[in-house]
């Protein structure tokens, strides 16, 4: 398999990958001021209540699954472009 370098990555890969993350970075910040006191992250659950906690932590979780799977599907178009532009790179060299 041919290594894919710096150079089979066109100028506006990098856009594509910063705009495919954002919705996940945005995500992890709503979390965080909604979620979190200062560094520690503080439930309104009661203490003990395990079941509501679970509930609450699939709730978080379910929240990143979308922005989380659009910015996989950005990436691996960007990493399947690079790498045609590899193969072609490598074939042409040969």
């Amino acid at each position: 398999m041919t290594e894919i370098t710096r150079a089979d990555f066109g100028e506006w890969d990098w856009e594509t990958v910063l705009e495919s993350f954002y919705p996940v970075m945005a995500e992890i910040q709503d979390i965080h001021h909604h979620r979190m006191a200062g560094t520690e992250w503080t439930p309104y659950i009661e203490r003990g209540n395990v079941t509501e906690l679970i509930a609450e932590c699939r709730a978080i979780l379910a929240q990143l699954d979308k922005p989380i799977a659009e910015a996989r599907r950005a990436l691996a178009r960007v990493e399947g472009g690079a790498r045609l532009r590899a193969h072609r790179r490598a074939k042409a060299g040969a």
